[in-house]
């Protein structure tokens, strides 16, 4: 049904003798054209996100054999060939987001760092400020922080001087990621607002969902609260346009803490909920912890205990059925702080001293020498009270 035919591998092997190498050398060059334009509508898909991103996604998993035999082929003869070269140059720009669902972040890395080699060898300013930012891009999403600096500092420095406004925006985008991760909220917004008013005076958008979502975070971290809701919003309003999900789930995460943080318990309520459905409809484990674990922490703030326990409790039965240590002791440890407010104060202790060993074993050391302190205190406390 694929209207495709395979040559059985013994039969390859007898042609191949026969075949010349300057036609086996082309035949080969003809292979990874061919798939460089399925790799690149794969890449163009995933990048668009919503439904889109699954159709990238099945498209390259589908040919993934003969996308990396052309990969593969160009990357060798890149080094002497100019064809080639600019063939596996191209292969980086089209779908490079893709590559680390079948090789390691180490050979990604060096995938990348190739492409921008075999850029700066062919003095094309243009494509070494994509490779750049692509491997900036990169960078960031493994967190080496500082070398992504340096790649998307020099993409802007050639996105400015060639032009590119389009990239240009894109790199204020991941610069803003580089920002917040490094706490320096006040840089992040200036880079977003830079490319709100060159995305105004061109009219067009880019990104639009991630960008207002990432100044909302930066005014969160600056405490400005409105703004952050306001910026949360309008990324909202443009996920949901966009259809990406993963964007709608940090989105609502954060409302809800903002809403938390300024007494809105009730709107606070509403986002977090949304936020779990999200998180639970893409089995995204790890981040409904994260989510009870701010979600109880609300109900602790607006004084309803018995549901702030009942919230980590759900917590803590995920964090022990997947086997999360520190999420398993964060849990315990709230449910003893959530104890500490009522009169049953022994519970909290017990909780605390359960919390002990998970904690340790996930090396979160910070938190046990909090714990220690807490179990010192009630200790003098009690034998105050017998005194």
């Amino acid at each position: 049904l694929s209207k495709r035919y395979i040559i059985h591998s013994w039969i390859k092997k007898q042609l191949k003798d026969y075949l010349p190498e300057m036609d086996l050398r082309e035949a080969r060059i003809r292979h990874a054209i061919f798939y460089l334009s399925i790799f690149d509508t794969a890449g163009e898909s995933f990048s668009q996100g919503g439904e889109k991103v699954v159709e990238g996604l099945k498209l390259f998993h589908q040919e993934w054999e003969n996308i990396r035999c052309g990969l593969s082929r160009v990357h060798k003869g890149s080094v002497e060939g100019k064809k080639a070269a600019e063939l596996f140059s191209s292969y980086m720009r089209a779908g490079n987001q893709l590559l680390r669902f079948h090789f390691f972040q180490k050979e990604c890395r060096e995938f990348l760092e190739t492409g921008l080699k075999i850029s700066q060898r062919l003095g094309t300013e243009d494509i070494e400020t994509l490779h750049l930012l692509n491997l900036g891009t990169f960078l960031n999403s493994i967190f080496k922080y500082e070398d992504a600096k340096g790649c998307l500092d020099q993409a802007m420095h050639l996105a400015e001087k060639l032009e590119m406004v389009q990239e240009e925006c894109q790199i204020l985008n991941e610069l803003a990621t580089y920002y917040l991760a490094t706490k320096k909220p006040d840089e992040a917004i200036q880079s977003l607002l830079k490319k709100q008013n060159l995305e105004r005076i061109n009219k067009f958008e880019i990104e639009p969902e991630a960008g207002w979502t990432r100044l909302g975070l930066a005014y969160e971290k600056k405490g400005e609260l409105e703004k952050a809701v306001s910026a949360l919003k309008e990324g909202l309003h443009k996920a949901k346009e966009m259809g990406n999900g993963g964007c709608l789930r940090i989105i609502f995460k954060h409302l809800g803490s903002c809403f938390t943080t300024m007494k809105d318990y009730q709107q606070a309520e509403e986002y977090f909920e949304a936020s779990l459905t999200l998180a639970r409809s893409f089995n995204k484990r790890n981040e409904e912890m994260e989510i009870l674990h701010r979600f109880g922490k609300m109900y602790v703030e607006s004084g309803d205990i018995d549901q702030a326990i009942l919230i980590f409790n759900e917590g803590l039965d995920l964090a022990k059925n997947f086997r999360n240590s520190k999420f398993e002791g964060v849990f315990l440890t709230r449910i003893g702080d959530a104890y500490a407010l009522t009169p049953h104060k022994q519970k909290a202790v017990e909780f605390y001293m359960q919390a002990l060993s998970p904690l340790k074993k996930s090396k979160e050391l910070t938190m046990v020498a909090e714990i220690n302190q807490r179990l010192n205190r009630s200790s003098r406390i009690r034998i105050a009270d017998k005194k």
